[in-house]
């Protein structure tokens, strides 16, 4: 039902948000394609930072060499959102 609701919101032609647990694991998402691709999750930046300290807005770089604009939201209860866009469609 999460991703239902997340997966309304339109961001750009690639952009997506993901909802995270206190452990790093998605529990919800927008975009089922863009998901797939993440791995070890806190190690991927944009929850590196959010575990850190730091809501956004960050830029990153991906491992397929990409960069991002992201900008992530704390929950009480240790849960994160994350939403993330392409740095090339924020700049057009």
């Amino acid at each position: 039902m999460i991703s239902e609701l997340i997966g309304t919101a339109s961001l750009g032609e690639s952009g997506f948000t993901y909802v995270l647990n206190a452990e790093n694991q998605i529990v919800a998402y927008s975009d089922t394609a863009q998901i797939r691709d993440l791995q070890a999750l806190e190690d991927y930046p944009p929850v590196a930072y959010l575990r850190e300290g730091t809501l956004g807005p960050v830029g990153f770089i991906d491992p397929q060499g990409q960069s991002w604009q992201a900008k992530s939201g704390l929950l009480a209860n240790g849960w994160a959102v994350v939403t993330q866009v392409p740095a090339a469609e924020l700049e057009a």
